[in-house]
């Protein structure tokens, strides 16, 4: 959470006129935003002595830590993580220790949502004192100042006059604002853009921002001119708040010329389009063209019209020499048409979503670089992602990776499907340096491709199959591994050492044949003069030392 860590080493000392006293819910219902004042300021009832040995068994700097990951909160955008504040109002309810330490980091109150009444809003940000704040707004005819969006009819101007109200209140703390996510319904930012024409809205010391426009009409449904008043007004509202020193930008609905961008700045940039645009390799040109700082770049094309496939000669790549993370959303003809204008060998990572799109296997091979680092490879197939990671680790540390290569494809084409593309993008690849190879499986996974999919990789060391434990699946273990693959000759598997199998399922008497013929392999292996294949089973359900014993295990 990285609003966090900018203060986590400072003590704000925060105290309201109620906060010295231990307080603890009266019931374990969740705070709202109505009833804070009440629940929030209920003596506690736990005993001094089991305070003492419960409640500060721990040191405050992992209890702070615990505290963060219990009220973290994945974020859909990816701009910024966010939590839940109802969590943290709870947390500091718990006894006197708990809440002392609570207020005392005011970076744990730094996060101020859309959805804070004007007493909580004043509340967190008397307790964030001078810590950094993350700022999410949202105003659409969608969202109330209540904690949950519902549908309805409501008033958008009340909407607007409740979101003007809040920002008037933050933007006395303007000083403070390090991130801002700003997501408006585009009649209601034209209101908006209206009411705070001549303020100074101005954030010196802002870093990031998120601006979402979205109408819910496409530009076909509504006249033109009407149209372009909203974009006009949107872009208006944009200007506002931009800051020429930010670092990070995510525009999601709305195209904003280039001069406007000011990419010299930044080190990542998100842009969604959704408007009608003719060249849009010659949009991104112009975007781009002074992006040598960028290490993030994420394109979403899905809902752009392109009225023109670019189908003049083919310019030079753009000198991004520090893109290290490309996102690229659209089809895979257009994916590929974009990656001949960026850098893609120099990356760490790169993100394609296809969805349903027909994938060109030999286009998509050419995006990979053709030595990824490392002797290690981490795959993953299911039903809508493909994954690819390459890894090279620390000589001093296992657990210490010096550099890495992720390739990952959402392809929503299904499981079988989606073997068939993994195939086909590595027909045409080769990794000789690859030794190790952590396949994770998933419920529809077909052994009989194994053979063909580790051909592509060197003399193989180590394989690992698995199931990830977040997994809602079973996952037999005789369904992991073709036992002809490990007695054929000219398997790539010949000169394998170690089988690890992990988090899979041990059901008796349908896995009886193949620990049998498991173990049978690895001894006859031995008796051949051939390095000898060590069998390792990591948390596999049913599996027991008894049970290896009378298969011929000798450990």
């Amino acid at each position: 959470m990285r609003w966090l860590a900018a203060s986590r080493s400072s003590k704000s000392g925060v105290t309201g006129k109620n906060d010295a006293k231990g307080q603890a819910p009266s019931s374990s219902t969740m705070p709202t935003t109505s009833n804070v004042a009440s629940e929030h300021h209920t003596p506690a009832s736990l005993p001094q002595r089991q305070q003492k040995t419960v409640f500060r068994a721990l040191p405050d700097d992992i209890l702070i830590f615990i505290w963060e990951l219990s009220i973290s909160e994945e974020s859909e955008s990816g701009f910024t993580p966010t939590y839940d504040p109802n969590v943290l109002l709870k947390i500091s309810a718990v006894c006197s220790h708990w809440r002392c330490t609570a207020l005392s980091i005011s970076s744990l109150w730094a996060y101020i949502p859309s959805y804070f009444s004007k007493d909580l809003l004043q509340l967190f940000l008397t307790r964030s004192a001078n810590a950094p704040l993350l700022v999410d707004l949202t105003c659409s005819r969608f969202f109330d100042d209540n904690q949950h969006p519902f549908s309805g009819g409501d008033n958008l101007l009340r909407r607007s006059d409740i979101f003007l109200a809040k920002l008037k209140t933050i933007f006395l703390h303007a000083n403070r604002i390090r991130y801002l996510s700003l997501r408006l319904e585009a009649y209601a930012a034209s209101t908006i853009d209206l009411e705070l024409a001549g303020a100074n809205c101005k954030i010196p010391g802002l870093e990031g921002l998120f601006f979402h426009v979205s109408s819910g009409l496409s530009p076909w449904a509504i006249p033109d001119t009407e149209f372009e008043r909203i974009m006009d007004a949107s872009l208006s509202l944009f200007m506002k708040f931009r800051n020429p020193l930010l670092r990070e930008l995510y525009i999601d609905g709305l195209r904003v010329p280039p001069k406007i961008i000011n990419v010299a700045s930044l080190s990542t940039l998100s842009l969604r389009i959704t408007e009608p645009i003719k060249s849009l390799r010659n949009y991104l040109m112009d975007v781009l063209k002074d992006g040598a700082s960028l290490v993030s770049l994420s394109l979403d094309l899905w809902c752009a019209f392109i009225s023109d496939r670019d189908s003049e000669p083919r310019p030079d790549p753009l000198h991004l020499h520090h893109l290290r993370q490309l996102s690229l959303k659209a089809p895979i003809d257009q994916c590929t048409l974009l990656a001949k204008i960026l850098p893609i060998h120099q990356l760490d990572e790169l993100h394609l979503e296809s969805r349903h799109s027909f994938v060109l296997w030999d286009e998509v091979a050419r995006l990979l670089p053709p030595s990824p680092p490392g002797n290690t490879v981490h795959i993953e197939v299911d039903e809508y992602l493909i994954r690819l990671e390459f890894l090279e680790f620390s000589e001093r540390s296992r657990n210490s990776t010096r550099r890495r290569y992720l390739f990952t494809i959402e392809a929503r084409h299904g499981q079988e499907s989606n073997n068939n593309v993994l195939l086909g993008i590595l027909n045409p690849l080769r990794f000789p340096n690859i030794t190790n190879v952590d396949l994770c499986v998933s419920s529809a996974f077909d052994n009989s491709s194994m053979r063909s999919l580790l051909s592509h990789f060197g003399v193989l060391r180590s394989l690992s199959v698995r199931l990830d434990r977040r997994s809602h699946y079973t996952f037999p273990i005789e369904d992991a591994v073709d036992l002809d693959i490990l007695r054929s000759p000219t398997s790539p598997l010949k000169s394998l050492q170690f089988i690890i199998f992990s988090n899979l399922t041990v059901k008796m008497p349908q896995a009886t044949s193949f620990l049998f013929g498991l173990h049978a392999i690895a001894h006859e292996r031995i008796k051949a003069g051939l390095p000898p294949l060590h069998l390792e089973f990591e948390n596999c359900e049913g599996l027991t030392e008894d049970l290896l014993r009378k298969c011929g295990s000798k450990k």
